[in-house]
């Protein structure tokens, strides 16, 4: 069967255009890779412990709850601890918060910086070493927060400096991250 000039065009063209799209668009091979973790398996209490609490807080801690907890309805991915007093509360918090991809995630970390620039009053850091990429936000806020697959960690630990602040921090973000449930995460590339 011959095809004219015309007619090879015609049918060739779109082809090439439909598949330049598709390239442009890409297959995500751009977006970080990493695990995906199922929230259903993710306790922020087990990740982050009451004995844990009180090691870092040098005394005792009490477990701040909310009205939702008062009723049984805990958020199982936020847990926090009070070091202090309530007229002068030190916050010890880990709350975990998915995104649908890895790359979703990454892209809210990258979004979140200004506001936590804001939040802080003053600069941020990178914190090397820390999942799939961490960053510090000390001033007024005392925020670590460390992305790992599709997850964003935020760990708050009011101490009265900033060193040690992110000093605990960065232990309460190790532990978590090692207490990860394993049988939750499943490797996306």
């Amino acid at each position: 069967m011959a095809f004219s000039k015309t007619t090879l065009s015609k049918t060739t063209i779109p082809a090439l255009v439909l598949a330049g799209l598709l390239a442009a668009c890409g297959s995500g091979s751009d977006a970080p890779a990493g695990p995906t973790f199922d929230t259903a398996e993710i306790d922020a209490c087990q990740l982050f412990p009451v004995n844990e609490a009180l090691g870092y807080a040098g005394g005792s801690v009490s477990s701040m709850s909310s009205t939702l907890e008062d009723i049984g309805a805990r958020n199982p991915m936020v847990c926090s601890y009070n070091a202090g007093s309530t007229s002068r509360p030190r916050i010890l918090m880990l709350e975990v918060r998915a995104a649908r991809s890895p790359k979703a995630a990454a892209s809210q970390m990258d979004a979140s910086r200004d506001f936590l620039k804001r939040l802080a009053g003053g600069e941020i850091q990178e914190v090397p070493g820390l999942g799939d990429g961490a960053v510090w936000a000390g001033g007024d806020l005392h925020q670590l927060n460390v992305l790992r697959g599709n997850l964003m960690f935020l760990i708050t630990a009011q101490t009265d400096n900033a060193p040690k602040s992110l000093y605990i921090a960065k232990l309460i973000a190790q532990r978590a991250l090692s207490r990860l449930p394993q049988q939750a995460a499943q490797t996306k590339s």
